[in-house]
């Protein structure tokens, strides 16, 4: 309860991106990258795609201002504007480029202190720490400068690291979100009143075939008896949080609900790489849900009304951010209007 308590407290002085909703998750997420970048203690954060990870390090950042910031009660925190290194990892990662990664950081800290700042504070930040390969020992470099604690750091992850990298680190792990978590970030993404019967149905139906496609343990046994290919495993929250992005710019999702078209659309933008009958099935899990969860009939859309292949990478090519996608943008690098499809020429 007392985590709890500090963590509505320092949200209370955070203004969220535009469609974005203050989870648990998120909340958890953003507290301990604020803390843990005061205290120079190292953090990681686990979880699958989609989970805020990244989010929560930019909004921490964009706070941590020092005695300048524009946000008043983080006015005594450390200063890391325009001093966080960032650094994105693949399987092609070498221990010399973390090495490097580090001492630039520790170089901008000793100048730092030199010059008497003593609000300011080096900050790396690296993503993607799961990607290089674990027999290279790549990342074993970091062990070095973590032991030291010269600077902050914080590692992202889409699974756990070795246990090595783990006891050095304050860990943060993220599961799949809970039904309430996942309820307030359709409902925040979508933009719809949660307290209006029929939104919420809509909301819910979501919700629940979200949670399908995902295996979550304890989802709706009415979708039990309908199979789940494997092929959804490649799917995660992200997905979902672009699906939900889309339905509420092309679908009037405010009003409380969107057409069965709008709903198609939204998942043949986002929910691509599956066969045709996967992909059927995939439809039917959300119409499904969406009319036991609503309590109306919810027209499934017929086959002729999907789009082909071309006609997709069509539309997405044609979509183009509004002013009001490009103020938002201005205003949060986290947010993106909408995302682009990629071609995989096997």
């Amino acid at each position: 309860q007392v985590l709890s308590e500090e963590m509505d407290l320092y949200f209370k002085h955070i203004m969220l991106p535009p469609g974005i909703a203050a989870t648990r998750a998120l909340k958890e997420n953003v507290f301990a990258v604020i803390v843990c970048i005061h205290c120079n203690v190292p953090v990681m954060l686990v979880g699958m795609p989609g989970t805020g990870k990244t989010l929560a390090v930019n909004i921490a950042t964009g706070v941590l201002r020092g005695a300048n910031g524009a946000v008043p009660f983080f006015r005594n925190f450390v200063d890391v504007a325009n001093s966080v290194i960032r650094y994105q990892c693949s399987k092609e990662s070498t221990s010399a480029q973390i090495r490097e990664v580090f001492e630039q950081g520790g170089d901008d800290q000793r100048r730092y202190d030199r010059n008497k700042e003593a609000e300011r504070r080096a900050f790396i930040f690296i993503d993607e720490a799961g990607l290089p390969d674990e027999k290279v020992e790549s990342l074993k470099a970091i062990h070095y400068y973590i032991d030291r604690g010269e600077i902050p750091c914080c590692l992202l992850a889409n699974r756990p690291l070795d246990a090595a990298k783990r006891n050095r680190a304050v860990q943060v792990f993220r599961d799949a979100s809970d039904s309430q978590d996942l309820l307030l970030l359709a409902s925040e993404a979508l933009g719809v009143n949660r307290k209006d019967p029929h939104s919420l149905g809509f909301v819910e139906g979501l919700c629940k075939a979200f949670e399908f496609v995902m295996n979550v343990a304890g989802c709706d046994p009415a979708l039990v008896a309908l199979e789940r290919p494997e092929s959804f495993d490649i799917f995660h929250l992200r997905d979902f949080t672009f699906f939900l992005q889309h339905l509420r710019q092309h679908g009037n999702s405010c009003s409380g609900g969107a057409s069965s078209l709008a709903v198609l659309r939204a998942l043949e933008r986002n929910f691509g790489g599956l066969t045709p009958t996967e992909f059927s099935r995939l439809v039917d899990i959300f119409f499904e849900q969406l009319t036991l969860s609503s309590g109306s009939s919810m027209a499934r859309p017929e086959v002729s009304q999907q789009q082909t292949v071309i006609q997709i990478l069509r539309e997405a090519i044609l979509d183009m951010p509004t002013e009001e996608d490009i103020q938002n943008k201005q205003e949060s690098e986290s947010f993106q209007p909408f995302r682009f499809k990629m071609i995989v020429d096997e």
